[in-house]
């Protein structure tokens, strides 16, 4: 218990796994659920709803390599952090606003970057600077917190969708990512101002 409470009070390991709860609840209420909903709504068969959830899971894939690539290497999570979580801010106004199934599946490729690119680079960030012998009471607070986004943003925003519609929904999902971007570039300025 002691180890635990030591490992949760360190503002990096907070301050990251925020982030994934972020990128977790959105890629879950959005590519996992209501997307989906949005396509059918759009004409799309069953079939080119699998099609979407097949373009995010290789598009996670494919981005998860990369994030490990030199490419990536050279501006770091400093820089890709935000980025990505403008990105998703990106998706979430978009997707149900286009209202075109191709559209749609083409910006699946964009949660898919989050997986990929986000969320590894906010496990690395979070895990950094943990002692060896505390990584895995680190790693277990990193999953329990971002997991309740996975619980949560489902439901809060079933309820926003329900009293204001879909649009209503994701643009407070994208106002979240904002969020995150925020949480991100003032705590990278803060280490920044640290160092000097």
């Amino acid at each position: 218990m002691p180890d635990l409470l030591q490992v949760c009070r360190g503002r990096r390991i907070i301050v990251f796994s925020l982030i994934a709860l972020i990128q977790q609840g959105i890629q879950l209420t959005t590519t996992m659920s209501f997307t989906n909903q949005i396509l059918k709504d759009c004409g799309a068969s069953d079939g080119l709803v699998g099609i979407s959830s097949i373009i995010y899971m290789v598009s996670a894939v494919c981005f998860s390599a990369l994030a490990s690539s030199k490419f990536c290497e050279r501006r770091g999570p400093r820089f890709w952090i935000p980025t990505v979580l403008a990105v998703l801010a990106v998706y979430c106004i978009l997707v149900p606003a286009v209202g075109r199934v191709p559209v749609i599946l083409v910006l699946q490729v964009l949660p898919g970057m989050a997986t990929g690119i986000l969320f590894s680079y906010a496990t690395s960030e979070a895990m950094q600077g943990i002692p060896k012998e505390k990584k895995s009471t680190a790693m277990g607070f990193f999953q329990a917190v971002y997991a309740i986004g996975m619980t949560t943003f489902p439901m809060f925003t079933g309820s926003i969708v329900s009293a204001g519609g879909m649009e209503s929904g994701y643009l407070v999902l994208a106002g979240i990512a904002i969020l995150g971007i925020i949480i991100a570039k003032v705590y990278y300025i803060r280490e920044t101002c640290r160092g000097i």
